[in-house]
């Protein structure tokens, strides 16, 4: 079992006012480790917004290419589940 990432946010991004869309954000990166697909997270992040200490462009590219090398990785012959709001491949 390999652990494929797991979302590192300041504390800020949570407190902002509207934790309706904090939370948009949060299930949406679970959805696109779910379906290893960066593309599904992407139109939910704000340009200013900083991941893992990444930009969104920076984070996306490495998200795209964890994703990427974990399909070559597997020759797509696993599965994908998610435990304590991480996203685990076996």
């Amino acid at each position: 079992m390999e652990t494929l990432n797991q979302l590192k946010i300041p504390a800020s991004f949570l407190q902002k006012e509207n934790k309706a869309h904090s939370q948009l954000v949060i299930d949406k990166f679970i959805n696109a480790c779910v379906n290893l697909d960066a593309s599904i997270f992407e139109p939910y992040m704000n340009e200013d917004d900083v991941f893992n200490s990444l930009g969104k462009y920076e984070f996306l590219s490495e998200l795209k290419d964890l994703f990427e090398y974990s399909l070559f990785k597997t020759d797509h012959d696993f599965s994908v589940n998610m435990t304590n709001e991480q996203c685990i491949a076996f």
